[in-house]
């Protein structure tokens, strides 16, 4: 019986492991070189000023680099995904303004949209499969903000109708239709070049 146990408790081990991608050295060097890559296309991203209109408290435009949160989840797990979000967020307010707001909770909660959707298995030649990436980045996404306006309200002390009307609402219209259109295309664009250059992840 203690022996049954044990097998179960380390093939759920052995499973958790295999879905963070950290089973073995190989995979843990590549875990890192992804979480590298995601950051910097983030920050990349964060850079490059999207067009955007602003009516009232609702900006209207793109934000690409809340796809690249996702596609990372997506790709290489929920570890990566909360990483890049994470991290991403994090250098882009370190090195764009130059502070880490509220001790970097904001960023914190940017993560929780790679979690999310590194939480599920896509097979990215599948459309269906693709719809699924991009309903989850919705949800992610919109987590994501509430968890930004809890931190606000909790620990920033910042009145929750600014947080509402310029936070919020802004970053709500700028990013979902960005994750809902970008997310798949950055996966398939991701898995073409992963057909033409062999990628090891």
């Amino acid at each position: 019986m203690v022996s049954e146990e044990s097998t179960t408790s380390t093939e759920s081990e052995i499973s958790v492991l295999e879905r963070l991608y950290l089973q073995n050295t190989r995979e843990i060097l590549l875990t890192i070189i992804c979480i590298a890559f995601g950051i910097s296309f983030f920050l990349g991203l964060s850079i490059i000023e999207m067009p955007h209109i602003m009516i009232s408290f609702f900006a209207l435009g793109l934000a690409p680099a809340y796809a690249i949160i996702a596609v990372s989840g997506a790709i290489r797990g929920p570890l990566v995904g909360f990483l890049v979000g994470f991290l991403g967020k994090l250098c882009t307010d370190l090195f764009l303004y130059s502070v880490i707001p509220i001790m970097g909770l904001p960023a914190l909660a940017y993560g929780v949209l790679g979690l999310i959707v590194g939480l599920s298995t896509y097979n990215i030649e599948n459309g269906r499969s693709l719809a699924k990436m991009a309903i989850l980045s919705i949800i992610g996404l919109v987590f994501t903000l509430m968890f930004v306006v809890v931190i606000g309200l909790l620990i920033g002390d910042v009145a929750i109708l600014v947080l509402i009307g310029f936070q919020l609402l802004p970053e709500l219209t700028l990013g979902l239709p960005s994750v809902f259109l970008l997310t798949p295309i950055f996966a398939r664009i991701w898995y073409i070049l992963k057909e033409i250059i062999p990628l090891p992840f």
